[in-house]
């Protein structure tokens, strides 16, 4: 069974149907699109400063490995683990974008 947290903005809409409009439903767990795509992910939800974090976070480590093929090698598995656990991650991240 799949759970989804339910948010609601602070602002007082003016109708039923604009409040409807206004909520967003964010499912718990997995997020396939973000073990995907990430930085589309995060670019979709407008989540901005993760975007950064995430891009910088790829850019130090390429540094840190270099070049050389041992070091592209730790880089890619790596940069792998690091996708498979923001999917895992994804949704929380967006529920405390949300709050």
């Amino acid at each position: 069974m799949t759970l989804y947290s339910v948010y609601e903005p602070p602002s007082e809409a003016q109708d039923l149907e604009d409040r409807a409009d206004s909520l967003v439903f964010v499912k718990e767990g997995f997020s396939w699109p973000a073990l995907l795509v990430p930085g589309f992910w995060l670019l979709y939800r407008r989540m901005w400063l993760e975007l950064v974090l995430f891009l910088g976070l790829f850019l130090v480590l390429a540094y840190v490995f270099g070049p050389s093929d041992a070091g592209q090698t730790v880089f890619g598995w790596l940069s792998l683990a690091l996708v498979v656990l923001f999917a895992f991650e994804a949704n929380d991240l967006r529920r405390a974008a949300l709050e």
